[in-house]
C-alpha cells in the first residue's frame, strides 16, 4: 500500500537501497536511471545504493484500524477493497483462478458471533448463552474432507480442551462458496469449521490466551495425520484465509459478507509464493502477523530452535512445557515457522 500510494505522484519514482525495508530507505528522484546501474551524481560519484538488478517484488500487506477500538462494518469493507487492489502483489500459476493465498484477520466480531449463538449455530442447547467480550474464544479450523477424520479430530480437540479446564461450547460449519475457485485450489480445499471455547470463571484473559495456545498446539500435534490446521484460536482476533486470490476472499466466506460482521481492525495479505508451494494453511495472515518471508537464515534458525528445545522451560506451564515442543514445524513456510516461534517463545520466556 505504501509503495502503491507513493507511485501516484506524477513525474516521480520511488527508489530504495537494495534489500531495504524501512521507510527511511526510500527516496524520491524525478529522473531515475533508464538503464541498469546506480544513480550517479556529479563527478561520477554514486549518490544512491540503487541497483535495478536488486529490485524485488513482495507480498501485498495492508492494515486498517479504528483507533477508538469501535467496531465498524466500514473497516471490513475497506480492508477487502484494499486487498482486492493488491491483486498484482499476489501470485498465481497457469490457473489464474487459483491464487497463491490471501486472507483477512479481524478483531473479534462480537455481535456477529452472539447472533450465531442465539440462532443455535453452535448447537441448539446453548442459545441462551450471553457472551462477554474477551471471555470467549473463536477459531477457524481446517480439516481434510474425510468425514471420519473430521469427527475424530473434533472429539480429540474437545477432550484436550476439557483436560485444560476449557469448555467447547460447540462447532459450526463455516459457510463457503467455491464456485469461483480454480482447479488447483479446489483440489486441496479443506472442510472448514468454527469452534467456540469458554474459559473457567477465574481465568484472566492473559492466561486464557496461553491456554488457548496450548490447546491449539496439543490438538494439532494429536491430529497431525488428519491434517487438522487451526487458522486462529483467540479471544481477540479471527482469521479467514485460504489458497485464494484477493478477489475471492469475501465471496468465498459468507461470514465476511454478513451485515453485522464488523471489526475495529483488519489486516489483509496477498501472497506471492517464492520458496514454498501455495497451500491453504500457508496462506496469510497468520494468527498475529503478516510476513513477507525471504528469511535467508531459515535453516540455521530452525537448527538452533531444535537444539535449544531440550532446555525450554516456562514458569507458567511448568512440566507441561514439553507439550509445546517442538517449536518449529517442517511443514510450514519460513513465515509460518516464524509465527510458530513468535507465538510460543513468549510463554516459554
Amino acid at each position: 500500500m505504501l509503495r502503491a500510494s507513493l507511485f501516484r505522484h506524477p513525474g516521480k519514482v520511488l527508489v530504495r537501497a537494495p534489500h531495504a525495508s524501512s521507510l527511511s530507505s526510500y527516496s524520491y528522484f524525478r529522473n531515475p536511471p533508464k538503464h541498469g546501474g546506480s544513480v550517479v551524481g556529479k563527478g561520477n560519484k554514486q549518490s544512491l545504493l540503487y541497483q535495478r538488478d536488486h529490485e524485488k517484488d513482495s507480498c501485498g500487506v495492508g492494515i486498517l484500524a479504528q483507533l477508538q477500538k469501535k467496531p465498524s462494518r466500514k473497516v471490513v469493507l475497506q480492508a477487502n477493497e484494499m486487498l482486492v487492489r493488491m491483486s498484482h502483489r499476489g501470485g498465481c500459476g497457469c490457473d489464474p483462478a487459483s491464487g497463491d493465498g490471501a486472507g483477512m484477520l479481524v478483531g473479534m466480531p462480537h455481535m456477529f458471533i452472539q447472533r450465531l449463538v442465539d440462532e443455535g449455530a453452535f448447537g441448539g442447547a446453548h442459545t441462551s448463552v450471553a457472551l462477554v467480550p474477551e471471555q470467549y474464544a473463536v477459531g477457524n479450523v481446517f480439516f481434510s474432507k474425510n468425514s471420519e477424520h473430521i469427527d475424530a479430530s473434533k472429539k480429540a480437540f474437545d477432550a484436550i480442551a476439557k483436560d485444560l479446564n476449557l469448555t467447547v461450547l460447540g462447532w459450526r460449519p463455516v459457510p463457503t462458496s467455491n464456485h469461483e475457485l480454480g482447479q488447483t485450489s479446489l483440489a486441496s480445499e479443506p472442510h472448514i469449521e468454527q469452534v467456540l471455547v469458554l474459559p473457567p470463571s477465574n481465568l484472566s484473559n492473559d492466561h486464557f490466551e496461553k491456554e488457548l495456545m496450548r490447546l491449539r498446539k496439543v490438538a494439532t500435534t494429536a491430529n497431525k495425520e488428519s491434517e487438522m490446521y487451526v487458522c486462529s484460536l483467540s479471544s481477540q482476533t479471527l482469521v479467514y484465509k485460504g489458497q485464494l486470490t484477493p478477489g475471492q476472499v469475501m465471496p468465498y466466506y459468507a461470514d465476511l459478507q454478513a451485515h453485522d460482521f464488523s471489526s475495529h481492525l483488519a489486516l489483509v495479505h496477498s501472497r506471492f509464493s517464492t520458496n514454498t508451494f501455495p497451500s491453504w494453511d500457508r496462506a496469510q495472515p497468520y494468527r498475529v502477523l503478516c510476513h513477507n518471508g525471504e528469511i535467508n537464515t531459515l535453516r540455521g534458525n530452525k537448527n538452533w530452535m531444535f537444539a535449544r528445545g531440550s532446555k525450554a522451560h516456562s514458569a507458567y506451564f511448568g512440566h507441561a512445557t514439553s507439550s509445546l515442543l517442538p517449536v518449529c514445524s517442517d511443514d510450514m513456510s519460513d513465515s509460518g515457522i516464524y509465527i510458530y516461534c513468535y507465538s510460543k517463545c513468549g510463554p516459554l520466556c
